[in-house]
């Protein structure tokens, strides 16, 4: 059951410390085992800059912001990471990683996303975060629940 709760986000240099917590905290405040994402982008010609304060970041800096400071680089790499943490009361937790290499690009392309979308060209495909719809971009890191929803299967099946 999906349940709004009251989290305090730590700032901490990885999305999966960010994550760790805000998954336990979770759980010991519905007091049951629970699932929480946590996502960063990391680039490459900003020395990983926003990582896990993408949030703050994208308050911050426009998307032309983010042309303006990597246009004049040859580096172009970004990366696109998602944290899916369970997490159990007692403090025991798992983490399940999806990563998707991207290319910040100099001009905004699609107009599906929000934030930065139009600029993250993730490479195996050739189009923008901008260019999917909800559905399509979820299933490009979904691969963190299917992990979790094979691994979490076979524990139900040991007890």
């Amino acid at each position: 059951k999906k349940q709004p709760l009251k989290l305090n986000e730590i700032q901490a240099d990885t999305v999966e410390e960010v994550a760790i917590k805000k998954a336990l905290d979770a759980a010991k405040q519905i007091k049951a085992s629970c699932v929480c994402e946590d996502t960063e982008l990391t680039i490459k010609a900003l020395n990983d800059f926003p990582g896990p304060y993408m949030k703050f970041a994208q308050a911050k800096l426009s998307i032309e912001n983010i042309i303006d400071l990597t246009k004049n680089t040859k580096e172009k790499t970004a990366t696109f990471k998602s944290i899916l943490v369970y997490a159990e009361p007692t403090g025991f937790c798992k983490t399940f990683e999806t990563k998707l290499d991207c290319e910040i690009l100099n001009t905004a392309k699609g107009n599906l996303g929000k934030g930065w979308d139009s600029i993250i060209l993730i490479k195996k495909s050739g189009k923008t975060l901008a260019e999917y719809n909800g559905e399509e971009k979820f299933n490009l890191w979904n691969k963190g629940y299917v992990k979790f929803g094979k691994w979490f299967s076979q524990r139900i099946l040991k007890k």
